[in-house]
């Protein structure tokens, strides 16, 4: 099994996952990978229904599917676990695959693709997830935010899209930060939060005092 550099990889990713073309993927009829093709013959099933994926290439972008597929007990079918949403898992598949062209990751999607990459060892697609959350960041509406720092902690509490997320949180008034919603984020977030919200607040102050 031929190897791709992982320079090659990275910039085979990072040229598909454009969020300026958001418009045109929503409007594309991306394929459901029902049906068997000559390069995609290897099944997965997800909630009682069968994908058709090339394991090569998953193995190529996941340690995980490798051993999968191509390790000391590897198998020719698989079956995900039930907790793995069918939904969820068919986004993951079309933005690693052309299908016929790859769907981009946005913030649309991101909290559906980066905690299955995560579970599945594909650290090139977590790091596309987490650009795209901490470029994006600042555009989110707050209730999106609070949904994306709930998904995020959940994966990794200490990455940068987190720092991202919890420096615009932190950065929104104190009225804003006693919504419903925020209150569903959870509490090791809301410590963050809050902690950044001092040092900004000590921060604000010990620059004015230099000013008198």
């Amino acid at each position: 099994r031929a190897m791709i550099p992982r320079r090659d990889m990275e910039q085979i990713l990072s040229g598909s996952y454009s969020t300026r073309s958001t418009n045109s993927a929503m409007r594309f009829n991306y394929d459901d990978f029902s049906a068997p093709l000559p390069h995609r013959n290897t099944r997965i099933v997800v909630q009682d229904r069968v994908l058709y994926v090339n394991s090569g290439w998953l193995a190529e972008l996941s340690a995980s599917f490798a051993s999968m597929f191509f390790g000391e007990k590897a198998v020719k079918d698989f079956e995900l676990p039930s907790d793995i949403s069918y939904e969820d898992f068919l986004e993951l598949m079309r933005v690693v695959f052309y299908c016929p062209k790859r769907k981009p990751i946005t913030v649309l999607n991101v909290s559906m693709v980066l905690p299955i990459a995560i579970r599945f060892d594909m650290p090139m697609v977590v790091k596309r997830c987490e650009e795209i959350i901490a470029r994006e960041v600042n555009t989110m509406s707050k209730t999106k935010l609070f949904e994306m720092a709930t998904v995020v902690s959940q994966c990794d509490r200490h990455s940068f899209a987190m720092a991202a997320l919890v420096d615009t949180m932190s950065s929104m008034s104190e009225r804003e930060l006693t919504t419903a919603q925020f209150k569903q984020v959870p509490g090791d977030v809301v410590a963050d939060v809050f902690a950044a919200k001092m040092k900004r607040n000590h921060l604000r102050r010990k620059k004015w005092c230099c000013f008198i």
